[in-house]
Formats: C-alpha cells, sequence, structure tokens
C-alpha cells in the first residue's frame, strides 16, 4: 500500500527551502574550492558531506512540499 504524500508547507516555504539548498550548495562549492587549494590530508573531505547534504535535503524537501 501507497501512503498519499500530503503537502504540509506552502509555496512560501518550499521558496525558503530552495534557497537554503542554493546555498548550501554555495558553500560546498567554496568548501571544494579551498580543499583543492589547500592539499589536506583525505579525511578533511568528509566535511563536505555536511554543506552538500543539506543542499540535496533541501532541493527534495522544496520539491516535494514537506
Amino acid at each position: 500500500m501507497v501512503a498519499d504524500r500530503v503537502a504540509n508547507i506552502g509555496s512560501r516555504g518550499a521558496r525558503h527551502r530552495m534557497r537554503n539548498g542554493w546555498i548550501s550548495l554555495a558553500v560546498g562549492v567554496a568548501v571544494i574550492v579551498a580543499l583543492v587549494a589547500m592539499h589536506p590530508p583525505r579525511l578533511y573531505r568528509l566535511i563536505l558531506g555536511i554543506p552538500i547534504g543539506l543542499a540535496a535535503l533541501n532541493f527534495i524537501e522544496a520539491r516535494e512540499k514537506t
């Protein structure tokens, strides 16, 4: 059985989450550029998971309006 999806945010909330997604993506790109320039140990690349993951989550939530 598939449950129906119920939107719990309006267009304003979706725009807010979309904006946050773009900001998180920009931060992720900035971190990538900084890591390439500084040549840190590989472990520091795990930091990229935070802004890129937040961007993906915000884009999905904005699209699904949840």
